[in-house]
């Protein structure tokens, strides 16, 4: 769907956050005609977003959906609200066509020169790596999408080299346009309960390949899912015979593109990182080895494995973005040769923290502390494998921190990688990084 083809339409809106309120935004800054009918608001908040839109919408309830929405052309859901609702499903099976503010900009900019980057882990650092590449190749670039800033705040396309846009599954689940190139970086389970399975949670990742408008796609040769891929669009694989990572290194070949020296960020996850963002550049046809030496220039991603704090030899590490078991093993590869404490906890959302469990039996020295809710599967699944007397639970983060202060020795790590969203969902990430750089002050500088 097109902007024109929103001209006289009735637009329904659910949920406040920042993408919908940008969505009204730049659909007046378009001076297209348009009736908002409606605002579904799942839990109200005196958000800056929800006031903006009720200046000019009815609110709504999810109880009042169906009657409410029934009359809208169009419903544009919040990127946290999921197609696979009951209600959203019922009001499409009336006929209301369902979409993102993101789908829309894409479906705008069909064939733009846009780079989609997707994945469990590392979509955002591997986001930011392609635009500082670019940028060093001298590209005029806008980073947009999941990242915290809607696509439609992009002004002035045509004075637009590349738009670097971060892809939630969240956003492709109901995506009709893709961008030009295409990166599926890695895939893990996740997002299962917002997906109604993880089944649906892989086909809605995956499906980013097959859509309208992708001509190159990336993926890792490694990944077994690689192989099941929809659609047509070239394939350009890393960590295989092309770009890979081997022995500290991302070669191309017998050419070396970058070297674990280069980066600022810690870690062989890392390193695979460029390695996916490397050959997202040797997709789009661009110098790879001029994209290489431009690393040594690229700035710490906050909130992951970022070092906050070094106070009596004891290291605090922010890692706070992590939201997935993966992450956590990801984290203790960095760390564990030293002794350890990880922070693990947050919205329980069927989580298996077995593989965190794994590691913890493989490594004495490291301790775990778990913090609700889902902080209680790690300690029950602790217990089941004989590890208990390594994990801790806390009610909270402010006494799980506080414990860690008591606990660790010099040359610790301290590692707060929760492998779960915030309890609240509506909360923004940055409040918990907030409060776990103020509680490693009080409680690790005022020992």
């Amino acid at each position: 769907m097109r902007l024109r083809d929103l001209n006289g339409r009735r637009i329904a809106l659910w949920g406040a956050g920042c993408e919908t309120s940008s969505l009204v935004r730049w659909l007046d800054r378009e001076g297209f005609s348009y009736e908002l009918t409606a605002l579904v608001i799942d839990e109200p908040r005196d958000s800056p977003n929800q006031r903006e839109l009720a200046g000019r919408i009815a609110i709504s309830s999810p109880a009042e959906a169906l009657e409410g929405l029934s009359d809208a052309d169009l419903l544009v859901r919040s990127p946290m609200v999921s197609p696979y609702r009951p209600e959203l499903q019922s009001l499409s099976a009336a006929g209301v066509q369902v979409t993102t503010a993101t789908a829309l900009w894409l479906a705008e900019h069909e064939h733009a020169p846009v780079i989609g980057i997707t994945g469990t882990k590392g979509k955002t650092t591997t986001t930011l790596l392609v635009a500082h590449m670019l940028r060093a190749l001298n590209y005029n670039v806008e980073v947009g999408g999941n990242i915290g800033r809607p696509l439609t705040e992009i002004e002035n396309m045509a004075s637009v080299d590349w738009v670097v846009a971060e892809l939630s599954s969240y956003q492709i689940a109901d995506m009709a346009v893709g961008p030009r190139v295409a990166l599926i970086n890695n895939l893990f389970a996740e997002h299962a309960d917002w997906h109604g399975g993880l089944d649906n949670y892989f086909r809605d990742k995956m499906r980013l390949a097959a859509l309208p408008g992708v001509e190159h796609v990336v993926v890792d040769a490694q990944d077994p899912r690689s192989a099941q891929l929809p659609g047509e669009a070239g394939r350009h694989y890393y960590n295989g015979d092309g770009i890979a990572v081997a022995n500290g290194e991302v070669r191309r070949g017998n050419v070396t593109l970058a070297t674990a020296d280069d980066l600022t960020m810690p870690g062989e996850h890392n390193l695979s990182n460029v390695a996916a963002a490397l050959t997202v550049i040797e997709a789009a046809g661009l110098d790879v080895i001029r994209a290489g030496r431009s690393l040594r220039a690229f700035e710490q991603v906050p909130h992951r494995l970022e070092v906050v704090a070094e106070v009596d030899g004891i290291t605090w590490v922010d890692d706070s973005y992590s939201s997935t078991a993966e992450s956590v093993v990801a984290a203790i590869e960095v760390f564990s040769e030293d002794d350890m404490i990880v922070i693990v906890g947050g919205r329980f959302r069927g989580q298996d923290y077995s593989l965190i469990v794994r590691e913890i039996a493989a490594h004495p020295n490291l301790r775990a502390i778990g913090i609700e809710d889902s902080g209680k599967v790690l300690v029950e699944q602790a217990a089941a494998a004989g590890v208990a007397s390594q994990v801790d639970y806390c009610a909270t983060l402010t006494p799980a921190v506080e414990l860690a202060a008591q606990m660790a020795q010099p040359t610790c790590a301290v590692v707060l990688s929760p492998a779960a969203p915030l309890m609240d969902r509506l909360v923004p990430p940055t409040d918990r990084t907030k409060l776990f750089r103020e509680l490693v002050d009080r409680f690790a500088r005022h020992q």
